[in-house]
């Protein structure tokens, strides 16, 4: 009974898969993880804002932390780049790249 239910479901209550084009699926899921703490009311332009801003009310010590551990390479930072014509269909940590990533700034940080 449980398992027919289960199957039962209408196609439209399934959420679409997006298959990651550059990031290895660590690196996504760390990112996907940061974005769902203390960054999740922002959007990605925020963000990047905010570090452009250097807001320490938003990205504190921890946050800038594990911007820095987490972050794309800037070689995969690149290879996205090539992906921005096609950015719906990026994953969320793919997305957040590109837009943190394309600041003129950022490729002067350690990350």
């Amino acid at each position: 009974m449980i398992f027919t239910n289960f199957f039962s479901c209408s196609p439209g209550t399934l959420k679409k898969v997006k298959n990651l084009k550059v990031l290895d699926g660590k690196t996504a899921q760390n990112i996907s993880i940061l974005l769902g703490g203390s960054l999740k009311h922002l959007s990605y332009a925020d963000v990047r804002r905010c570090i452009l801003q250097c807001d320490n009310s938003v990205i504190t010590d921890n946050v800038l932390q594990q911007l820095i551990n987490y972050f794309p390479p800037p070689d995969q930072l690149k290879k996205l780049e090539d992906f921005r014509s096609e950015y719906s269909d990026l994953t969320e940590a793919e997305q957040f790249a590109v837009t943190v990533g394309s600041c003129t700034h950022c490729d002067s940080f350690d990350w």
